[in-house]
């Protein structure tokens, strides 16, 4: 259904913004309150203690579903803004995961020593939060993976643009671990995150979720048939 992978991207959204983003992070905009919202969010709780957060969709419905829960599951001071902009200028932090084919934030909107984790909902490039001048203002950028990005993500669009270059983008999320890549340096750098979601990581969570899920004794085993071999294997015989 979907959960372990946007918990997935929740978490690399949330690795990013911890070396990327200030410390000290007063208020947090969440554009669209789409599920991958909901996972940014709750993910990055566990990096930053973050002090009130305005929530905005172009279906007040959704924006109000989405305050209820995140009041009810981590007791946040969370309101709806009046609108994108209201929201973004005034943010620390920025999350844009709106169901948008069009820009919904602009680069105008933001203030220095913002953080923007941007991320892509269902792999398909006509998906678009960010203006592409923004790119033109970040001073640090980092990927998830540069191959993904340029072919769903928001640098696909400043990419078409004409706004930004490869060499623009100073790493991904392992170079910043590593340490190949540094993260925020200054306080009023303007940082932006485009996550995409690698397979990798639904690999590596799965495995994580089935050693657990063995240790507790939970879940059940079935018998998966192999036609074109003409016999059954059990799960249990292939761990």
């Amino acid at each position: 259904n979907g959960y372990l992978t946007n918990i997935k991207v929740g978490a690399a959204g949330a690795l990013a913004a911890d070396y990327l983003a200030n410390h000290q992070i007063s208020k947090v905009a969440v554009i669209g309150a789409s599920k991958q919202a909901f996972m940014q969010l709750k993910s990055l709780t566990a990096v930053r203690q973050i002090e009130s957060v305005w929530v905005w969709d172009a279906s007040p419905l959704k924006a109000d579903n989405y305050v209820r829960h995140m009041v009810e599951d981590h007791d946040l001071n969370i309101r709806i803004a009046p609108a994108a902009q209201a929201a973004v200028e005034q943010a620390d932090l920025v999350i844009a995961a709106a169901e948008s084919e069009q820009p919904v934030i602009n680069a105008a909107w933001l203030k220095p020593g913002v953080h923007i984790t941007s991320t892509a909902l269902d792999h398909q490039p006509v998906k678009q939060n960010l203006e592409p001048e923004i790119w033109q203002r970040a001073d640090l950028i980092v990927v998830d993976s540069l191959k993904q990005c340029i072919q769903m993500g928001e640098l696909y669009h400043a990419q078409r643009a004409g706004v930004i270059r490869y060499s623009d983008i100073q790493g991904d999320l392992s170079d910043l671990i590593s340490g190949r890549t540094r993260g925020r340096t200054q306080a009023d750098q303007i940082t932006l995150a485009d996550i995409t979601g690698l397979g990798s990581h639904d690999t590596a969570l799965a495995t994580l979720a089935l050693e657990k899920a063995l240790f507790l004794g939970l879940g059940q085993r079935l018998e998966v048939g192999l036609p074109s071999q003409g016999f059954g294997v059990g799960v249990g015989n292939l761990l």
